[in-house]
C-alpha cells in the first residue's frame, strides 16, 4: 500500500484527503468535548463578571445622582444614602437544590460563609426577588424561597408607594398574595409590585411583578390581590445574594433607638 501511494499521484491524494478528512473530525469531536466540560467553568465566570458589572453600574448611578444633586440649585428632601443602591454588594450563586411543589419550598446555593453570606441575606435574580438565606455552612447556604408559606417580604405598588406585603399561599408557583393593601387603595391589574426597601434587605428597586387580580369585598377590611411573580421558580439555575453594607449599623442603632 505504502509502494502504490508513495508512486501513484491519485491514490496518494486520495489517502491524505481521507486521512485530513479524518484527523479534522477527531480534532472536532475532541474541541467540543473540551467545550461540555468546561461549560460549568464559563458559566461560573459569566456569573462573576455579571456581578462586577451590576456592581460598577451601581457605582456610575450613584456618582450620576451626586453630579445631579451638584447641579439642582433647589433645596429637595434627600433620600437615606441607607437605601441607595450602592450600598449593596452582590454574590453570585448557583442554585444546587430547588423545590416548587411544597408548601415550605427551600433553595440551596453553592455560596457560604468563606464567600459573606450570612443568614438573612436576600436572593434575587434579574427577574426579582427570590428569597432570603436562611442558614449557611463554609460552602453552601440553605434559602427560604418566596414560595414559602413562612416568607413574607415587605413591598409596595410602585405607582404610588402604597406598602404592603407579599406571601405565597402554598398554591400556584407563578402566584403571589398581596396583604394589607386597605380597600381606598388605588391598586389595578397590571400594577407593578417591587420591595419597600423599608428592610434593608433588597435594594429599594427590585420588582417581585404585576398585580393579577384585584377582589374589593365588603365584608372584607383589605383588599384580596394577587401578584404573577416576575421569577419562573421551575427555571431557576442562579441567584445574586444581596448583601446590604450597613444593615448591621443601621438595625444598632435602630435597637438602640427602641429602648429610650
Amino acid at each position: 500500500m505504502l509502494l502504490i501511494i508513495n508512486n501513484n499521484s491519485y491514490q496518494k491524494a486520495v489517502f491524505f484527503t481521507s486521512a485530513n478528512r479524518a484527523v479534522g473530525g477527531m480534532m472536532q469531536t475532541t474541541a467540543d468535548l473540551e467545550d461540555y466540560v468546561t461549560l460549568k467553568d464559563d458559566n461560573d465566570k459569566l456569573l462573576a463578571e455579571n456581578a462586577t458589572l451590576r456592581q460598577q453600574l451601581l457605582e456610575y448611578e450613584k456618582l450620576s445622582a451626586l453630579l445631579q444633586e451638584q447641579l439642582d440649585t433647589t433645596f429637595q428632601f434627600q433620600k437615606d444614602s441607607l437605601y441607595d443602591t450602592s450600598n449593596y454588594r452582590f454574590i453570585p450563586a448557583n442554585v444546587i437544590n430547588n423545590s416548587t411543589l411544597k408548601a415550605k419550598n427551600h433553595i440551596t446555593i453553592d455560596k457560604g460563609e468563606q464567600d459573606g453570606v450570612k443568614p438573612g441575606m436576600g436572593l434575587i435574580t434579574s427577574q426579582g426577588v427570590v428569597g432570603q438565606v436562611k442558614a449557611t455552612s463554609n460552602s453552601f447556604a440553605t434559602c427560604y424561597s418566596l414560595l414559602n408559606t413562612n416568607l413574607k417580604v415587605s413591598a409596595k405598588l410602585t405607582k404610588n408607594d402604597a406598602l404592603c406585603t407579599v406571601t405565597w399561599d402554598g398554591q400556584n408557583p407563578a402566584v403571589g398574595q398581596v396583604n394589607y393593601l386597605a380597600r381606598h387603595i388605588d391598586v389595578a391589574v397590571g400594577d407593578t409590585v417591587g420591595v419597600s426597601g423599608y428592610n434593608a434587605l433588597y435594594p429599594p428597586e427590585v420588582l417581585i411583578g404585576t398585580i393579577k387580580s384585584v377582589e374589593n369585598l365588603s365584608s372584607e377590611t383589605f383588599l384580596k390581590v394577587e401578584v404573577e411573580l416576575f421569577e419562573d421558580f421551575s427555571k431557576l439555575s442562579f441567584v445574586y445574594v444581596v448583601s446590604p453594607l450597613f444593615k448591621d449599623e443601621k438595625d444598632s442603632l435602630e435597637q438602640v433607638s427602641l429602648k429610650e
